[in-house]
This record gives C-alpha cells, sequence and structure tokens, in this order.
C-alpha cells in the first residue's frame, strides 16, 4: 500500500458509508451481558494511590458491575502485606448477572480446595456445560442455602426487600433482594425441565455458529467447554443452570466471547501447554490461576461482599450513608444510559472526600461517546481525542461536575484514558505494529475512554462545614 493512499471517503470529503444512522452489521442473538465486553481493571491500584504499604480498610463499589472480573482483578492485585478488611457492594440491575455473581462467590466460600474451586467458577462462568461434580456442588451444598431463606420469607410481601448474611470465618457475603427475587434464585441452580446435552448444543450453535478462524476457537465454538486445545470435553454433559434459562434461547449474542472481558496481552503471556497459539488454552490456565488466588484471599483475609439487585440511580437510597474509596461504574454513563450528568448526580455523593482519603475516585467507562460524536458532527477524523472533546461539551461535562461537586482528574492514577488504543504515529515502532495486530483479534475498537472523578473543592468547603473526618494517609 503507497504511503498517500487515503480511502475514498476521505479523498471525497464525506462521511463514510460505515458511519450512518443506520447499523453498520445485525446483531444476532439476546442482547445480555453475562461475560464481559472490556478487560478487567484493577480499580485499587494501590501502589499507585494510597501506597504498598496502606494497612486502612477499603470500601469498593460496583454500581453496574456486570460479572466479577473487576472485582477478581482487584482482589488479586493487592500487595500480599495487605491484611485489612475489605468491603465490596456489587450491584446490577439484571437478576440473572445477580444470581450468577452469587454463585461464583458461595463457590469461592463453600468449595474449600482452592484448585477446584477455580475450576469450578471458570466453567460456571465460561462454559456452556458443566461437569456432574460441578452440577453436584450446585444442588447439593449451594442451592440449600437459599432454599432456607425463600422458606422463612414466604409470607412476605413480594416487593419488600430482604437480606441474608452468610458467614465464612472472618469473611461474609450479604444478598439484598426482593421476595419476589430470592423466590426466582433456585431456579438458577437447575436444568430447564427437557434440557439435555444435546438440546443446549443445537440452541447454542442456532447462533454461535464456527467462523473460519483458529482451531481453538472453533472448538470452543463448537463444544461450548473453555478448555485447553486438545483436552476432552466428554466430562461435561449437564447444561450450565445459570446460562439456560429455557430450552429454547441461548441468551447472548454470537460475538460474545470470553477472551473480551481479559487482557489478551496478559492472558496471551500464560503457558498452555504443547499446543502453539491456543488462545482459548492460555486464557483456561490463566482464569484458572487467577481464581484459585481469588479463592486463596478470600480464606485468608477478610472480605465482605454485599450483592444488590437496584437500579444505580437508587443506590444512594439503598446504601445508607456509607461512602466509597473507588467507585466502578462500567458505562452506564454513556448517553445512551444514564448520561454523564444523572451518573455523577447520582453516585458522586457515595464518593470519599479529600479529607477521609484524598485518593477515592469514581472510575467512568465511555464505549459509545465516540461513534456518537462520529455520527452526530459527521467528523470523519480518525483521531478520537478530539471527538470526545466535543461529546464532553455537547453533554456539558464541566456542569454536570460542578453540580454533583466533583472534578476531573488531570493525571489517572487507575486506568489510562485511552487503554485501547495503539500508538498512532505516522512511525509507529515494532512494538506498536504488534499491538495493533493484537488489537485486531478482539472485539475491541481503540475508542474505549476512560475518565476518573474526585470530590471537588465545592463540595470539600461543604464536608468541612459539616464536620471533617479523620485523614486516610
Amino acid at each position: 500500500m503507497k504511503r498517500t493512499w487515503k480511502p475514498r471517503w476521505v479523498v471525497e470529503n464525506r462521511t463514510p458509508t460505515f458511519i450512518s444512522p443506520r447499523p453498520g452489521h445485525v446483531k444476532f442473538g439476546a442482547v445480555k451481558y453475562l461475560w464481559g465486553n472490556v478487560p478487567a481493571i484493577d480499580v485499587i491500584q494501590l501502589g499507585q494511590n494510597e501506597g504498598a504499604e496502606f494497612q486502612t480498610p477499603i470500601n469498593l463499589l460496583f454500581a453496574a458491575s456486570g460479572d466479577l472480573r473487576n472485582i477478581v482483578l482487584s482482589v488479586t492485585s493487592l500487595p500480599q502485606s495487605y491484611r485489612s478488611p475489605l468491603s465490596i457492594v456489587i450491584n446490577d440491575c439484571d437478576i440473572d448477572i445477580v444470581a450468577r455473581n452469587l454463585i461464583f462467590l458461595l463457590i469461592m466460600f463453600i468449595e474449600k480446595d482452592s484448585n477446584t474451586a477455580a475450576e469450578f467458577m471458570l466453567h460456571v462462568w465460561y462454559s456452556a456445560l458443566v461437569t456432574e461434580a460441578c452440577y453436584t456442588l450446585l444442588q447439593k451444598k449451594l442451592k440449600p442455602l437459599i432454599e432456607d431463606v425463600c422458606n422463612k420469607i414466604a409470607g412476605k410481601p413480594s416487593r419488600t426487600l430482604l437480606g441474608k448474611t452468610w458467614h465464612f470465618g472472618g469473611s461474609s457475603l450479604r444478598l439484598v433482594l426482593t421476595r419476589e427475587a430470592w423466590i426466582r434464585l433456585p431456579s438458577y441452580f437447575n436444568v430447564p425441565n427437557g434440557m439435555t446435552k444435546k438440546k443446549a448444543h443445537a440452541v447454542r450453535q442456532a447462533v454461535v455458529n464456527p467462523p473460519l478462524a483458529g482451531l481453538g476457537m472453533i472448538k470452543y465454538r463448537n463444544c461450548g467447554v473453555l478448555l485447553p486445545f486438545g483436552q476432552p470435553c466428554e466430562a461435561f454433559v449437564i447444561p450450565n443452570p445459570t446460562v439456560f434459562n429455557s430450552c429454547d434461547e441461548w441468551p447472548m449474542m454470537d460475538s460474545a466471547d470470553p477472551s473480551d472481558g481479559w487482557s489478551i496481552k496478559t492472558f496471551l503471556a500464560t503457558k498452555a501447554g504443547p499446543a502453539k497459539k491456543d488462545m482459548y488454552g492460555q486464557l483456561h490456565h490463566y482464569l484458572k490461576r487467577l481464581f484459585t488466588k481469588f479463592h486463596c484471599y478470600l480464606h485468608s483475609k477478610p472480605v465482605s461482599f454485599e450483592l444488590q439487585h437496584v437500579y444505580a440511580q437508587v443506590l444512594e437510597e439503598t446504601l445508607a450513608g456509607k461512602k466509597f474509596d473507588r467507585i466502578e461504574i462500567s458505562n452506564i454513563c454513556d448517553s445512551n444510559y444514564l448520561g454523564i450528568d444523572i451518573t455523577l448526580r447520582t453516585l458522586g455523593p457515595l464518593l470519599r472526600s479529600p479529607s477521609a482519603n484524598r485518593h477515592a475516585t469514581l472510575i467512568t467507562t465511555f464505549l459509545n461517546a465516540v461513534p456518537e460524536a462520529r455520527m452526530v458532527f459527521r467528523m470523519t477524523e480518525p483521531f478520537a481525542a478530539g471527538l470526545i472533546t466535543k461529546y464532553m461539551d455537547r453533554y456539558d461535562f464541566a456542569h454536570a461536575a460542578s453540580s454533583a461537586g466533583l472534578k476531573m482528574k488531570e493525571e489517572h492514577t487507575i486506568i489510562p484514558a485511552w487503554p485501547l488504543r495503539v500508538n498512532d504515529s505516522l512511525h509507529p515502532a515494532q512494538k506498536d505494529r504488534e499491538d495493533f495486530k493484537l488489537l485486531l483479534g478482539t472485539a475491541h475498537i481503540g475508542h474505549e475512554r476512560y475518565m476518573e472523578w474526585k470530590v471537588g473543592a465545592v463540595r470539600v468547603a461543604a464536608d468541612t462545614q459539616l464536620g471533617g473526618s479523620c485523614i486516610l494517609s
């Protein structure tokens, strides 16, 4: 390709056909996100913020959590020396997500063997089928915990919020649901009537057809079990009850992939046996080790989890004045969800002020801002930074922040502003070329934009008038 080559839409100074109000491609399958669609992040980053020697309890809020990937990575990335209590609130408005997250955590707490717990959690999370041993754990040890609660609350009004706390040594797991949701919960441990391994395969294949890709991907898409290439999957005979809610539907889009929720650079650095370029095998081994580490942490250090199932806008009411050192909100700040103004006004008050912790941070993710700006402003420039500036002006980010008593952080200390963007200079280095090739192999585009926020001077002054708090170093 000549250096002087330009796309026709640039030469003709027009909007390209792939950026228009009409959808560029048709999504196939159910629009549900049981698996994360952007790589997990460590929302604590203790070394870059409070410091590696920090030993004060930390409160985390995942206001629209999706799956547990950010929780798992954040906990397992803490320094070994950190032994203070962690308090983690995990909320999502989708009961399917909440139920699965509960099951993942119960597996971690109930199964004492770390390798077995990691294996079960991995397959309940990412495989369409599970083994009999895994299903037995769900049925015999986990489901009775839920049924016991359901029996006790049978006479309560259906919309009443009811909480149950399980204690595991120095750690705990609390679940707050309406009675209606509690009564539905046992179904996530049961395979739907009439669903068999053969039926599950047919339902899934109707949506997820193997692409013309590597053998590892073809194998995973064919069998639906996340295993290294060459490892037999005959033992996986029971449809995953947390995935199949009926006999008629695979609940995700055809594009959904386990690799989307994790850093491809990180898991491709994992050794995965003799098969070369076995991406799914490397992901399997990476997750198995990560989940094993997560299990060990939960069984050796104090962590309290609270799962909620409410809309993020009402969390301030359900959390009874609790303040947090980190708040991660996924992309509900995108304009097609809550938008930046409502997001900051409703969740900003839950962030600790600098007098309590000067490193307290609220993290927003914008997945749709750049394509929206391209469409609205009919801009063809390739640089996303200019587009995001116009997007911020359009939705008056400055006013939204000041109204919420927040301020955008000039220097990110949790995650880079554009973590998935490659070097776009005219003379990229070999590393940049390799990064670009990796990006092409993922579902990520590079326009994913993160912003970090802290409590602003106006709210600090207001908090000071109400009375100061102790300072965390």
